[in-house]
């Protein structure tokens, strides 16, 4: 069986507490979870912090098992800081690429995303692994999802399609997914349960970050919980998003504890 985990960690953001703390708690969500991979989204380098490491790499250098990283700069700033997304596995990453996702001209989003996609290497065969950010405006969302579409067509096995969507299930944006053959997992084993996964005002309130199977890998899905929820007696969290861990019945190679 392999784990696999999502999780916006909001950059150097503080409003849930700064940095070298948060950094911590998500140490202590990934000790307890035990992923083989964990998909990262608002991901920030920033030369004049932690020697330079994007904060994948610090999160990875954690963990002896998490050698293989992949960090994506979606924007890259005049002072050599970046924010983009990350993948950091104990599995092999075979192949690697992404998409600078597309922006609307004079629209509400300035931010510029990327689509990513690693192919891991399991014990016998594959898995492949896509990391979305989208957009939070609905247009540029289905622009957004018709992008990752077109990426993902003609791939071949099983494949776990995860990330901060920025929408909320029932968005118009999402139904091309389900149309294409992809299943919202959450909404599968859990339906009617809410699963929020996004902070406001100390409390969790709606839920836009999504894993998705296709249909090579929704029977071996098992399970699917959220992480890094906790909303009671605590005055940090590990971001302003919960994240989730996706439990599938596929073989890997032993990789050793995450600690």
């Amino acid at each position: 069986m392999i784990k696999v985990m999502t999780l916006n960690i909001n950059g150097y953001g503080d409003g849930q507490g700064p940095w070298p703390v948060r950094v911590g708690l998500i140490r202590e969500v990934i000790e307890d979870a035990c992923p083989d991979a964990i998909a990262l989204q608002a991901v920030r380098s920033d030369p004049a912090r932690n020697q330079g490491l994007n904060q994948a790499e610090q999160i990875a250098d954690m963990f002896n098992p998490f050698k293989h990283q992949f960090f994506q700069p979606a924007t890259v700033l005049g002072d050599g800081s970046a924010e983009g997304s990350a993948i950091i596995s104990r599995l092999p990453i075979l192949e690697r690429d992404y998409r600078a996702l597309g922006q609307a001209p004079g629209g509400e989003d300035s931010t510029q995303r990327v689509f990513m996609h690693a192919q891991l290497r399991l014990a016998s065969g594959w898995l492949h692994l896509f990391n979305a950010h989208f957009s939070w405006v609905e247009g540029q969302a289905s622009q957004n999802v018709a992008e990752a579409l077109r990426d993902m067509e003609g791939i071949s096995g099983p494949a776990l399609l995860v990330g901060d969507f920025n929408t909320r299930p029932e968005a118009a944006a999402l139904e091309p997914l389900r149309e294409q053959g992809w299943t919202d997992i959450w909404a599968q084993l859990y339906p009617g349960q809410d699963g929020f996964t996004f902070f406001e005002t100390g409390a969790l309130v709606k839920r836009i970050d999504y894993a998705w199977a296709n249909a090579d890998l929704m029977p071996r899905v098992t399970g699917i919980r959220i992480v890094a929820g906790e909303v009671e007696g605590i005055a940090a969290r590990p971001s302003d998003h919960a994240g989730l861990l996706v439990s599938l019945d596929l073989p890997a190679a032993a990789s050793g504890p995450c600690r």
